[in-house]
């Protein structure tokens, strides 16, 4: 029985052990080969950077880095993707592209953007006027002057009905409703709803985001209640529990948790 347990344990093993070497040589690989130009050509190709050995040749006008074994490639104005043997994975027909997650690309063609797989097959009904990345495997989306958000499946988790988004920042992303603020995090949930009302919002560093109004400063919490009120010149989050305020020119401290201020530093 216990030696029938070790057999076991022992395929296991074994099977682990090649599956993460396989997998470490396929990433190996993929950094291993890093664009060259020939400049007697003028062209682009990829050559390995242990041995400097060219692997693929100088064909292209341009090209990208590869990443999850694929990279980006122009011949004349038009971009497509080539894998590690420099085989043309997504035809080049394109104006723009760029990387969204290991399973799909964007691209960007007179009709709009869309996202690609690898098989060159595009999500149905994901064609929008322009998109952008703002991280965490999120991409902004922009239909109709307005903005929106899609996940690393291609799912929609925020609605095209924003004017603005921002990058995540602490893992929130600032968003614009008719000239109000609001915030969502990496699922596209409102965390804070879209009902800031200040001349300007920043973003949140330590539990606190700073607003400012007739350039008068304060700070609210992740509910959107005005924890510190707009009486200070400028504000600036330290820790979990202080905050650098100025007055007047003069900066002092400021405890967040009972807003006691403490006398003037300098």
């Amino acid at each position: 029985m216990v030696s029938n347990l070790r057999s076991d344990q022992m395929i296991i093993f074994t099977r682990v052990f090649f599956l993460n070497l396989l997998l470490f040589c396929l990433v190996s690989s993929a950094e291993d080969l890093i664009p060259f130009k020939n400049k007697s050509l003028g062209l682009w190709g990829y050559r390995s950077q242990k041995t400097g050995d060219i692997v693929i040749d100088t064909k292209y006008d341009e090209v990208g880095g590869f990443r999850n074994e694929l990279s980006s490639v122009r011949i004349g104005q038009l971009w497509g993707f080539i894998n590690l043997k420099g085989e043309m994975i997504i035809t080049p027909k394109f104006e723009k592209v760029g990387r969204f997650s290991d399973e799909y690309v964007w691209v960007e063609n007179s009709k709009g953007v869309c996202l690609l797989d690898k098989n060159e097959e595009a999500l149905i009904s994901l064609i929008y006027d322009k998109v952008k990345y703002v991280n965490h495997g999120i991409l902004g989306i922009k239909n109709d002057s307005k903005w929106g958000m899609v996940n690393s499946l291609g799912e929609e988790v925020l609605p095209t009905v924003y004017e603005h988004i921002d990058d995540f920042h602490n893992g929130m992303s600032r968003i614009e409703q008719n000239g109000k603020y609001g915030f969502v995090n990496q699922k596209g949930k409102i965390i804070v709803p879209v009902n800031l009302n200040y001349d300007d919002v920043g973003h949140f560093d330590y539990g606190l985001c700073q607003v400012e109004m007739d350039d008068r400063y304060g700070s609210i919490d992740k509910t959107g209640r005005l924890v510190i009120p707009l009486f200070y010149d400028k504000l600036l989050a330290i820790n979990e529990e202080l905050v650098l305020a100025r007055k007047e020119g003069k900066w002092a401290l400021v405890d967040k948790l009972d807003f006691t201020s403490y006398p003037p530093m300098f």
